[in-house]
């Protein structure tokens, strides 16, 4: 093994392999294919004890029934106001009630894409509040359709 003449740290193998030294614990590997890092689970962040505080994509049991079932609320509904809006109470639709349904998949849509990047973990924490503010919002303009399109309290 000789020391390589074009980078400081890496050796040269009788192979042609390059060895590269490690900056961890006196490893060294191949090409950089396999490198052994410190074990992470120990670690404490500068708290008394080892943090074990979930991550942001990681959510309790809890959590997920909770958005499970706001999110299934949320999609029933949301059905059940678009199939009415086209076909309640008479199969030509009034404009009004599809202007209404096309309003609201706009705001589902909103909510969606919300969702989506508080799953990919692009938004803080703190935004589910905001994201179930807007579906509880979606959930009220589906019942307000709703009862519009049945035409309840006439």
């Amino acid at each position: 093994m000789r020391h390589s003449p074009w980078a400081p740290g890496l050796s040269e193998i009788r192979d042609g392999s390059v060895l590269r030294e490690s900056a961890y614990v006196g490893v060294s590997s191949t090409n950089g294919a396999r490198e052994v890092m410190e074990d992470f689970t120990t670690r404490t962040y500068g708290t008394r004890g080892v943090d074990n505080r979930p991550l942001f994509g990681e959510t309790s049991p809890r959590d997920r029934i909770i958005n499970l079932a706001v999110g299934s609320v949320t999609s029933l509904l949301l059905i059940v106001t678009l199939i009415s809006a086209f076909f309640f109470p008479q199969l030509p639709p009034k404009p009004l009630n599809i202007f209404f349904a096309f309003c609201i998949s706009l705001c589902s849509v909103s909510a969606g894409i919300l969702i989506y990047w508080y799953r990919q973990g692009d938004l803080e924490p703190k935004f589910r509040n905001l994201i179930y503010f807007v579906l509880f919002s979606i959930i009220m303009l589906c019942i307000c359709a709703n009862l519009y399109f049945h035409e309840v309290g006439k």
